[in-house]
């Protein structure tokens, strides 16, 4: 993943004094694991936390509206998707936050620009080169590997960032990040610090590799999305400090014959996180890992004439962990007061950004700050 040209990129773009600092020298707060899970393709965030009373949902969704008595009430007026059962205990024990209608102002319906501005934590009008876990990692405590990119080469919110691999599985660790760089590449600094890097690397992938213990087949769910939430756990069962695991769940790009897809979507969601959940538990790592679900944007309110959804703006997203205090954050969307058809906003992505920042991490940061919405969303 990881070769000559991208860190001659990374200097090029001014990251040598990144590469040269210290490894995370002020660090004082305890090592705590972050889980990000993209929904890619924008999930449909109305048929995920379903406001069962509302008449304008059904008016507005004839094909695609979920009945009231399927729905997992949450409370009176909301309640999630059926296919979310799996994690009904985890709202019951009171470590479910669901954040209503995250997004971000001047939404834009590009797949690719929209991702960009919320793993980079940027304005609609901004174009940053490293996502937002960059900017705020060299804060944490000293970790050789800041994240691990599961079944995806794209690093998301970790874009900028040299110290981290990508793999399939954990049998991929027995490969070992390459770089391609020779001691003979450069007396350069900045590319003899690269060079120390990959050695690093190389040392915390031979240190999972010895570490990881491979978990039976049968304790997770068979599709990809639970497969790879058993890498997670074989990987955070291993005690190497790896602070961020990202994980990629695609297809909610549902534009059409979406009521099925998304539901089977949802069921690989919540089944994968379940089995996850359940291991960090039992191998008491959950009151120590938050886990984060995120898309580029939410869905247009009313289907469209293929009984699917188009690209809109605001959605839900979902913060949970043992040290997560759940319930609902942020205010609920008005279905009869649209702006240009689509969920207004009431929580933006940096908002969340900034929570797991400071409250679950302890980092004091410039970049964002604090949202009076989200405050105690941490029991820390």
């Amino acid at each position: 993943m990881i070769n000559r040209r991208y860190f001659l990129k990374l200097l090029g773009l001014g990251y040598a004094n990144l590469l040269l600092s210290p490894l995370y020298a002020n660090a004082k707060t305890p090592f705590k694991n972050l889980i990000l899970v993209e929904l890619r393709g924008g999930n449909d965030g109305l048929n995920t936390l379903i406001p069962k009373l509302d008449p304008l949902y059904n008016k507005l969704r004839p094909d695609l509206s979920i009945g009231g008595k399927e729905i997992l009430g949450l409370n009176q007026s909301f309640g999630l998707h059926p296919a979310f059962a799996p994690l009904m205990n985890i709202w019951d024990q009171g470590q479910l936050a669901v954040l209503q209608a995250v997004g971000y102002k001047n939404p834009i319906r590009s797949h690719f620009r929209s991702i960009e501005i919320v793993e980079t934590g940027s304005d609609s009008h901004q174009h940053l080169d490293h996502g937002w876990l960059t900017r705020i990692l060299p804060q944490m405590a000293p970790a050789v590997l800041d994240g691990i990119l599961i079944r995806t080469h794209e690093a998301g919110p970790l874009l900028g960032n040299p110290r981290l691999f990508s793999l399939n599985s954990s049998k991929d660790l027995k490969k070992g990040p390459a770089l391609g760089l020779k001691e003979s590449d450069s007396q350069n600094p900045a590319l003899l610090h690269v060079l120390k890097v990959r050695k690093d690397l190389h040392s915390a992938s031979s240190e999972l590799l010895d570490k990881v213990k491979p978990l039976k087949d049968e304790t997770f769910p068979k599709h990809k999305f639970g497969q790879d939430c058993k890498t997670a756990a074989e990987i955070l069962g291993s005690d190497v400090a790896v602070p961020v695991l990202r994980l990629s769940h695609g297809g909610y790009d549902t534009h059409s014959n979406q009521l099925k897809r998304h539901q089977n979507l949802l069921l690989e969601l919540s089944s994968g996180l379940n089995a996850l959940i359940k291991f960090l538990v039992d191998h008491n790592l959950w009151q120590n890992t938050a886990v984060l679900t995120y898309s580029e944007f939410g869905r247009r309110v009313a289907q469209n004439q293929s009984k699917g959804t188009d690209h809109g703006a605001a959605s839900v997203q979902f913060l949970m962990g043992g040290c997560v205090k759940g319930g609902f954050y942020g205010k609920a969307p008005n279905l009869s007061k649209l702006n240009q058809g689509d969920l207004d906003i009431s929580l933006q992505y940096t908002d969340i950004y900034q929570a797991i920042a400071a409250d679950f991490w302890g980092i004091n940061q410039e970049f964002w700050t604090p949202n009076p919405e989200l405050k105690g969303i941490f029991s820390v």
